[in-house]
């Protein structure tokens, strides 16, 4: 079962965790649960359970080990490159801790048994769920596999495909939930298939096979979505079977967005939030201002020393694709005013309006500055 840390944190609650997590934690795995033994390297794939008090000053790790501490652990354990999780000591013992992890992985592995028991039933492949298994954690395969595998099932790598993600809103109630809705989906498998991930129910609908769209494709699942109890993300169409791992990220982004700008809905789309996350993804990286042309800064820069908003007419007028007279009116100015201070902002800013690429410049920074 591919469980990690992070789900097991939400798991043990109400055990409150600190965590230091290596980059690339949400997509790692876990396997089973070990008992720290000291002196012993830790490998990558088992979640090791440990006392503060026993570990070494530096940890001795072979790839990214995945480790969870009674008691706080030495600083170079806080540092390094592996995922930890620690709890105060008063909180529980590391054997009881142990026991729930073990219990966890258990739980997990009897509900993944019974959901492929059901899809298997249903005509779904095994080795085509281990493929997607191993794009889904981003993992190198074999294209002959891939082929191979979705040959086994009649589909074709190349077909139109479309990713959907969905996970229980209550994770106390989870596994209950996926597995309901998988077993909700089954009737349709040929047309898709199904992998549990992490905490989430992955559906690859083959739009070609089924001979439906997008929009067809979603319409027939619907009923299966819950609002309110399910996050559901959709993405893209892609033509790719291999490139499954990309617009994976696509329905995780979706549902991440959708749940704060439209909690009702019932499915979540990527296309409905693809600016909002091409944004987000710049914004990790770099600073607005940096981003920002100099003309546009230094228009701010005017707005803050002179009590303007010049700038926020220029996000109206660009926002309304230059149209003068919808711009005034939404922004609740004259005509003639509205044109006087498009005026002022050429001058201050320099900007060359009638040319695309800075239109489109001011209008990815203004977001950015919006979202900063």
């Amino acid at each position: 079962m591919r469980l990690n840390l992070q789900i097991l944190r939400d798991e043990l609650a109400p055990l409150e965790f600190s965590s230091h997590l290596a980059p690339g934690a949400a997509t790692r795995s876990c396997t089973f649960a070990l008992p720290y033994v000291p002196g012993e390297p830790l490998e990558e794939g088992p979640v090791y359970v440990a006392r503060a008090d026993e570990l070494p000053e530096r940890p001795h790790v072979r790839g990214v080990a995945s480790v969870m501490c009674v008691g706080e652990p030495p600083a170079a354990w806080r540092h390094g490159n592996l995922d930890l999780l620690w709890c105060d000591e008063r909180s529980i013992d590391e054997r009881s801790l142990l026991a729930r992890v073990t219990r966890s992985f258990a739980r997990h592995d009897e509900w993944e048994r019974s959901v492929r028991g059901q899809l298997a039933g249903e005509g779904q492949p095994r080795e085509l769920e281990l493929v997607l298994e191993g794009l889904l954690a981003h993992q190198l395969l074999d294209e002959r596999r891939i082929e191979a595998a979705a040959a086994s099932f009649g589909w074709d790598v190349h077909d139109r495909y479309l990713c959907v993600s969905v996970a229980s809103v209550q994770r106390s109630q989870s596994q209950e939930r996926l597995g309901a809705t998988a077993t909700s989906l089954s009737p349709l498998v040929g047309q898709l298939a199904c992998v549990l991930h992490g905490e989430h129910l992955v559906v690859v609908c083959n739009l070609t096979r089924a001979q439906e769209s997008e929009e067809g494709m979603l319409a027939r699942l619907s009923g299966t979505f819950v609002p309110g109890l399910l996050a559901v993300g959709a993405s893209s169409a892609y033509g790719d079977l291999k490139n499954t791992f990309y617009y994976y990220n696509q329905t995780l982004a979706a549902a991440r967005i959708g749940a704060r700008r439209a909690p009702d809905k019932a499915c979540w789309r990527y296309e409905d939030y693809l600016l909002d996350d091409m944004l987000r993804r710049v914004h990790l990286r770099q600073i607005p201002d940096a981003l920002t042309p100099a003309g546009l800064l230094a228009l701010m820069d005017y707005d803050r020393e002179n009590g303007t908003e010049l700038t926020r007419l220029l996000r109206g007028y660009l926002d309304r694709d230059r149209n003068v007279t919808r711009t005034a009116r939404d922004l609740f100015l004259t005509r003639s005013t509205c044109i006087r201070h498009l005026e002022q902002i050429r001058q201050v800013s320099g900007l060359d309006l009638n040319d695309a690429d800075v239109r489109l410049a001011c209008s990815v920074a203004l977001r950015l500055q919006h979202r900063g």
